[in-house]
Parts: structure tokens; sequence; C-alpha cells
């Protein structure tokens, strides 16, 4: 009998360790970043393109590499991405560094488009890719807020050009 309670206390005993490293493992993971973020949105009686309030992205919770890949899907149903409001301060300083990994890249996905009708019909008509998507995220940065669109009109190359070298002046 004896045995059966000393069997017993070492097994609440390890599982008591095993919580409590648990619980250490825990507090030493690195906090995830913050998406909390402020939304522009046009006032009342903007006119919205019908129906194209279709981009269901969790905005407070996720990020722009998470975004690119929401873009990425192989959803037929889902043609392009229309935003209502600008997202301001939604990109961090901390993904630029990773989205200029991403100007090179050839995959392709959806388009981005603002959702109000001025602003969509604005917007010239472009192949998308990775590259595109991450380069008008790199300029949003600039700007302060996602989406911005007031360099799409210019030729790709010269835009990438002049974000790397505004990049270079604001590490120095």
């Amino acid at each position: 009998m004896w045995k059966v309670r000393i069997r017993t206390v070492i097994a609440l005993g390890l599982m008591a360790a095993a919580v409590l490293v648990e619980c250490s493992c825990a507090a030493k993971r690195p906090p995830s970043v913050d998406r909390s973020h402020a939304l522009d949105c046009p006032k009342p009686g903007v006119p919205l393109v019908p129906n194209h309030d279709n981009c269901s992205f969790d905005w407070q919770h996720e990020g722009p590499l998470d975004f690119l890949a929401f873009l990425q899907r192989n959803d037929s149903d889902f043609g392009a991405c229309f935003i209502t409001c600008r997202h301001v301060g939604w990109i961090k300083r901390a993904d630029v560094p990773k989205l200029i990994g991403l100007l090179d890249s050839k995959a392709s996905c959806h388009d981005v488009y603002p959702s109000t009708t001025s602003g969509y019909l604005q917007t010239p008509d472009v192949d998308t890719s990775v590259a595109f998507q991450a380069l008008v995220m790199l300029e949003s940065y600039q700007k302060g807020y996602y989406p911005c669109f007031d360099k799409v009109g210019e030729p790709f190359s010269e835009r990438r050009r002049e974000f790397l070298d505004w990049w270079r002046r604001q590490q120095h």
C-alpha cells in the first residue's frame, strides 16, 4: 500500500514539474507584434464599389506577410480584395526588411483595390504579383497608412529604386 502512495506522490510531483516548465517556457516566448491600429474610413455617403467589401482579413491580429499569403490563396471566387478603410500604422518598421526581401518575387497574387468608386476608378489595371503588393506596402509604410496607391501608375523599377534609396537614408 505504501508503494502505491509513493508512486502517486512521485507522479504528482512530475506533473507539477511539467506544469512549471511549461509556464516558464511560455513566459520566455517573445510577444507577437502589436497589430492594433486606427482605421481611416470614408465618410458616410461616399460611394463604394457595389458588393465589393470582400476582404475578410484579420487586420488587427495579422501582418503584411500574412496578408500576402491571404492574397496568394487559390480561390476562384476571390478575384480581388477591395479595402474600404485605410489601416493607419498597420505596417511596422520591423516588417520593412521582410517586405524588401520580396521585391524580386515572381509569385502571383490577387489584386487589391480601394473600395471607394473614385479610388477604384483611379487605380490603374496592372498585373499584380507579390513583389508589386510588397512595394505598395513599403510605400504605404512611408505614408503611414495601407493601402496607399499614390505611385501605382509609375514604373515598378523606378518606384522600387526610390523606396530603397529612401530606406537607406532612414538607416543613417
